[in-house]
């Protein structure tokens, strides 16, 4: 059976922040394509580029950035789109859950009124009609009480049911596309897996694709059919979550995950940390970004930054010096 064709597909996306007359390197030449239902991870530590990737995407990038590249959203350019193309997509066909639910929520109106209207926006309903459909949503997503929480401000909900109305408001329209940052950044770990079984029930219910955005391996391992490794704002490592989970091949991949908590095995009183810091943004850097913290650096490493290649089965790689297969 053929590849389902990409829904999204970004080129060479390059985002700069510009300070003066310095530019500050964020995401640096990234491609990548999500399909229809499938489920993308993009996997790396904080300030690695993910989120401003697709706030790339959604054309959200703060004041001072500049995107450059190509960004199709089904064949149509969306960095150069004029706005009335791009409101006619964000929010109905292509849409975004942010970390924070109750910043990304506006704090002086109604739950009701947030939802209703996305659709009284994007799908021309009258207002009863729309809170109609916000309050089957809201049952959708699982919301106790929907029609006290319709009559309810952000402030009144829990972490939990803020981020289940940021994910219903994402699903009024039935998106092709859902982009997830961080979903479940402050959750405890029971609404955690609420949320995630949540996603994926949405995703099996249609066909929407989903962009998980996360530092955690064990929060993508059960929802991603793809997982991309994201470095200093270059993409170092790309695999199905089969084969990555069970041969990583870049040693930041590998020592990614062993910083992630084990719920079988021998309990450990220490977690395993990695050592260093990323690179500075705004300094360049010649070689493989990674060298300074990587065990298996050589000379060639620091001086000659491997360029990403196939590897087989689909797998992408930049490393000199790669785990055993």
């Amino acid at each position: 059976m053929a590849p389902a064709a990409p829904a999204l597909e970004i080129e060479g996306l390059k985002v700069d922040f510009l300070r003066g007359t310095t530019a500050t390197a964020a995401v640096r030449e990234v491609s990548l394509s999500v399909a229809l239902g499938e489920c993308l991870a993009i996997v790396g530590e904080s300030g690695s580029g993910k989120s401003q990737i697709f706030l790339a995407v959604m054309d959200l990038l703060a004041g001072n950035a500049r995107a450059s590249g190509s960004v199709r959203f089904f064949g149509n350019e969306l960095l150069s789109a004029p706005r009335s193309a791009l409101d006619a997509v964000r929010g109905s066909k292509l849409t975004m859950v942010f970390q924070d639910p109750l910043s990304a929520l506006t704090p002086h109106l109604k739950i009701g009124v947030q939802m209703a209207e996305v659709l009284v926006r994007h799908r021309g309903l009258s207002w009863r009609e729309a809170e109609a459909a916000a309050l089957a949503m809201l049952s959708r997503v699982r919301i106790s009480e929907p029609e006290r929480r319709l009559r309810q401000y952000p402030h009144e909900l829990s972490g939990g049911m803020r981020q289940r109305v940021l994910i219903g408001i994402s699903l009024l329209c039935e998106p092709d596309l859902l982009i997830a940052d961080e979903p479940t950044t402050s959750l405890d770990v029971t609404v955690q897996a609420q949320i995630l079984e949540l996603l994926r029930r949405m995703r099996l219910e249609s066909r929407m694709g989903i962009v998980l955005i996360s530092h955690d391996f064990g929060l993508v391992a059960g929802l991603a059919d793809r997982i991309i490794v994201l470095y200093a704002g270059r993409i170092v490592e790309s695999a199905s979550a089969a084969q990555l989970f069970s041969r990583p091949r870049h040693p930041y991949t590998s020592a990614l995950m062993r910083c992630a908590p084990a719920l079988a095995g021998v309990h450990q009183e220490r977690m395993p940390t990695l050592p260093g810091q990323p690179p500075d943004p705004g300094i360049r850097v010649d070689g493989c970004a990674f060298a300074p913290r990587c065990s298996n650096a050589s000379a060639r490493c620091r001086l000659d930054r491997p360029m990403l290649q196939n590897i087989g089965a689909g797998a992408q790689l930049a490393c000199h010096h790669p785990m055993p297969a």
